[in-house]
């Protein structure tokens, strides 16, 4: 969902008139962490299932990223919208530190996906909401937001 939302965010910045020049006007304290704390999901989504200690420590990586990354919206809560951001990612992050650092996908909400999905859900890194603590929000959204694709890039929010 990052990189749609990123998407997303240009293309309503553009319809009302905005520009990237704005952006760069942005105050940002630890501006450079969100490029960096992007490419570690990246690199540990790619690599996850190809190295069995990374696969076992992805969700300890993720809660340090989530980390991180609350703390750079915290640092930066002065500017507009930021403190929305912050309270949307703690709620994320309190449903992946409950479930161990995944974000739980139910097989009801996942029926949307094909087969070979499901499987994956099933065999792999991934946390199905009958082993899950918290899992009322990935049953809202796999009903609500369906996809022909993938909509993330990590482990953690794997819907299409």
């Amino acid at each position: 969902m990052v990189f749609d939302g990123i998407i997303i965010s240009f293309i309503v910045g553009f319809l009302r008139k905005g520009n990237l020049r704005a952006l760069a006007q942005l105050k940002l304290k630890w501006g450079w962490i969100f490029p960096l704390l992007l490419v570690v999901e990246l690199a540990v989504f790619m690599l996850q299932n190809d190295y069995k200690f990374l696969g076992q420590v992805s969700g300890y990586i993720y809660i340090v990223v989530y980390v991180l990354g609350l703390l750079f919206l915290f640092m930066n809560r002065n500017n507009p919208g930021f403190t929305l951001i912050l309270i949307g990612v703690f709620l994320n992050f309190l449903v992946m530190v409950i479930n161990g650092g995944r974000m739980p996908v139910s097989l009801e909400a996942a029926a949307v996906l094909d087969p070979e999905y499901i499987e994956v859900l099933k065999e792999s890194l991934y946390a199905i909401a009958y082993d899950a603590n918290v899992f009322y929000v990935s049953w809202i959204f796999g009903r609500c937001y369906s996809h022909h694709r993938p909509l993330s890039t990590n482990a953690n929010h794997q819907y299409r």
